[in-house]
């Protein structure tokens, strides 16, 4: 075919007779133009991209070697497998030494040293009466003034007790309320921009877990530090059978940290400056028995709503079954609380008109569990009913022989 120009094109005549002389000359055709294919196409043009961020990458890797380390300008060329954060003017880690002193720095404002005969018009800290005073610490469970301690310290109510913090600032203690069914005792002052502790979750809080005991001394604002290692958990007051029996209506298993006995009502807190629980005087030889702060939270719902502490009554003392010993009868269940007791004579299993015994509760029964929660060691049964409402009906799957059943009891009421 001979090609023709275009009748609208502009080409002179000299310019056709050129071009049909090319074609004459052994131009044999004309082809169109040959296409590469798709695929290799976007081939070229990744492999023609990549090169190009290899190579602005290398030229901010540069650049990034002449910014400060400082500057709120950071350039970051991560491997394949790295995932960057970006953190602006990042510190470098904390030492250990500096880890503890944050942690001081906010344990110590919680703390609260505990004097008791402090006269009612006292005002100020040079007021004081002297050291013998002193009784105790406590710790700022509640921003609007709420304390908690022990027996050991406050073991009876008393209108003439003062708190005073480590920032010197001194209140009397408005009111005195005593746990039925723990160790605990709660204090109330009046005051405002109080700082509370954080509680440590029980999950969290496992043997050989680091732990940091802090007492406050007689001296206003001295607050004794001592490493320790929690040592025990859930473990159960007394000697030999008396301390596989246990009462529904009390509280008294404990933590225990390693080391020499430490001072009433010693807060102990875990490396993230969450308290664990306080001290209490228990004859446990080489440790230190420490009241766990999951106990007292039904008791502090209670008292934040503005309302009388009291605490639920099941009336009946108990043994974990899975602490019993292989060859018992009870070998084919491992979960569940019998009810039982080390001395059937002075405290029978089931308590005469208590709320068990009103349900039909009887000895030798295994409370399997409470309102479709099993009791086990992580929720035994004293845990379990002291989170209830008092007065509250509440369902207990029991196993009587080789029969299960449910009944319903409606649970008493304990007071200070």
């Amino acid at each position: 075919m001979k090609p023709k120009i275009a009748p609208t094109s502009p080409k002179t005549k000299h310019e056709q007779q050129a071009f049909e002389q090319l074609y004459a000359a052994g131009l044999q055709t004309i082809e169109k133009p040959r296409r590469v294919p798709v695929g290799l196409t976007l081939a070229l043009a990744f492999v023609v991209g990549v090169v190009g961020v290899v190579g602005g990458l290398a030229g901010v890797t540069a650049l990034s070697d002449r910014v400060p380390a400082d500057s709120w300008i950071r350039f970051f060329v991560p491997s394949a497998t790295e995932r960057v954060v970006v953190e602006r003017n990042a510190s470098p880690s904390a030492s250990p030494e500096q880890v503890a002193v944050d942690r001081n720095d906010a344990i110590r404002p919680v703390l609260v040293g505990v004097y008791a005969g402090v006269p009612t018009t006292l005002e100020t800290v040079a007021d004081l009466p002297s050291p013998a005073s002193f009784r105790g610490t406590g710790v700022i469970v509640a921003n609007n003034g709420l304390i908690v301690t022990t027996r050991d310290v406050v073991p009876e109510p008393s209108t003439h007790l003062a708190i005073l913090l480590s920032d010197q600032r001194l209140f009397p203690v408005t009111a005195v309320t005593l746990d039925p069914v723990s160790p605990y005792v709660f204090l109330t002052v009046e005051g405002s921009d109080f700082r509370s502790a954080k509680f440590a979750g029980r999950t969290t809080v496992v043997p050989g877990l680091d732990a940091f005991a802090y007492s406050v001394s007689g001296i206003p604002d001295t607050i004794a530090v001592n490493a320790t290692v929690v040592s025990a958990v859930d473990v159960r007051r007394g000697d030999g059978s008396n301390a596989l029996v246990e009462s529904s209506d009390e509280l008294d298993r404990l933590l225990l940290v390693s080391g020499a006995p430490l001072a009433p009502g010693t807060a102990v807190f875990n490396g993230s400056g969450e308290v664990l629980g306080v001290a209490v005087a228990e004859p446990v030889t080489g440790q230190q028995a420490i009241a766990p702060i999951w106990h007292m939270r039904a008791a502090l719902r209670q008292l934040l709503r503005g309302t009388d502490l009291i605490r639920p009554s099941l009336g009946v003392t108990t043994v974990d079954v899975s602490r019993l010993p292989a060859d018992t009868a009870l070998t084919d269940r491992t979960v569940g609380a019998l009810v039982a007791s080390a001395n059937a004579t002075e405290q029978p299993a089931v308590a005469p008109r208590g709320a068990a015994a009103s349900a039909g509760v009887k000895a030798n029964d295994v409370v399997l569990q409470v309102n479709g929660l099993t009791i086990d060691r992580q929720n035994p049964l004293s845990e379990v009913v002291q989170d209830l409402t008092p007065g509250e009906r509440a369902t207990l799957t029991l196993a009587r022989g080789a029969e299960e059943l449910d009944v319903e009891v409606t649970l008493g009421i304990l007071r200070p």
